[in-house]
C-alpha cells in the first residue's frame, strides 16, 4: 500500500523506505544523490524479474518433501506464494529493480482471480447436478456446516484467545481454506498486503493435511 507521509523531526528512515522529494529540480536532484538511488516513477514492469519469480515458484512447488515417509509438495500455488514473498522482500529492500506498478499488480491479481473462479466453475459445473441427485441436498448442507464451524471457531480463538489483529485473521482464515480468492478479497478490503502474513502458514499446513488426509477420508468413506 502506497501512502504519502510527511517527514517530520524525529522521523527515522529504514532500508527500503521510498522518499518523495518536492522542490526545485536542481535541489531535488542534489538531495536525491545524498539520500540514495533515485527511482523513476514512470518505469514499466520488470518482466525479467517477474518471470524469474514465477519460474522459481513453479520449481519450488514441484520439489518433493519427505514427511512421515510420504513425499508431498507445495504445489503451484504454494510454490509461487513462497517465491513471491521472497522476491517481494528483495524488491522492498532494493527498490531499484523488479518494478511492478500498483495498477499492473492489481490487474494481474484481478485477472488471475477471474481465471481461477472460471476454471473451478467449468470443472465442477458439469457434475454438480449429478452429485446433488445422487447424494441429496444434505451433502452441500453438511459441507457448509463443517466449513462454517471451522471458520467461526478459528476466528473466535484467534481474536479473543491469542489476540490476533483482524486483518491477520482474515488472511489466516483464507489460508485455512487454501482459498486465494478470499485472500485477494481481504487484501482489497484492507487496502494492505498484511493479510498475506496471516495466510502463509495456515495455507502451507492445510495443503499438507489435505494431501495426507485426503486418501484416508476417501478410503474410509
Amino acid at each position: 500500500m502506497e501512502r504519502d507521509i510527511p517527514i517530520l523531526r524525529g522521523t527515522k528512515l529504514q532500508l527500503g523506505d521510498v522518499v518523495r522529494l518536492v522542490g526545485l529540480p536542481e535541489g531535488v536532484k542534489n538531495l536525491a544523490k545524498e539520500l540514495g538511488q533515485a527511482i523513476n516513477p514512470n518505469e514499466g514492469v520488470d518482466y525479467i524479474y517477474l518471470a524469474v519469480g514465477i519460474i522459481t515458484g513453479m520449481i519450488i512447488g514441484h520439489i518433493p518433501i519427505p514427511i512421515g515417509g510420504i513425499m508431498i509438495n507445495l504445489g503451484l500455488g504454494g510454490g509461487c506464494l513462497l517465491s513471491g514473498l521472497v522476491f517481494g522482500w528483495l524488491r522492498a529492500k532494493h527498490p531499484t529493480f523488479g518494478n511492478l506498478p500498483s495498477k499492473t499488480a492489481a490487474h494481474l491479481r484481478d485477472f488471475g482471480l477471474s481465471v481461477f473462479i472460471a476454471s473451478i466453475g467449468l470443472a465442477a459445473g458439469p457434475k454438480a447436478v449429478e452429485v446433488l441427485l445422487e447424494r441429496g441436498v444434505m451433502l452441500p448442507v453438511f459441507a457448509l456446516t463443517v466449513v462454517s464451524v471451522s471458520l467461526v471457531s478459528s476466528m473466535l480463538y484467534a481474536r479473543f484467545v491469542i489476540k490476533m489483529h483482524p486483518v491477520l485473521i482474515s488472511g489466516a482464515l483464507a489460508g485455512l481454506l487454501t482459498c486465494t480468492a478470499a485472500l485477494n478479497a481481504s487484501v482489497l478490503e484492507a487496502d494492505s498486503e498484511l493479510p498475506v502474513l496471516g495466510y502463509t502458514v495456515p495455507y502451507a499446513i492445510s495443503n499438507v493435511l489435505l494431501t495426507l488426509l485426503g486418501p484416508v477420508i476417501v478410503l474410509c468413506a
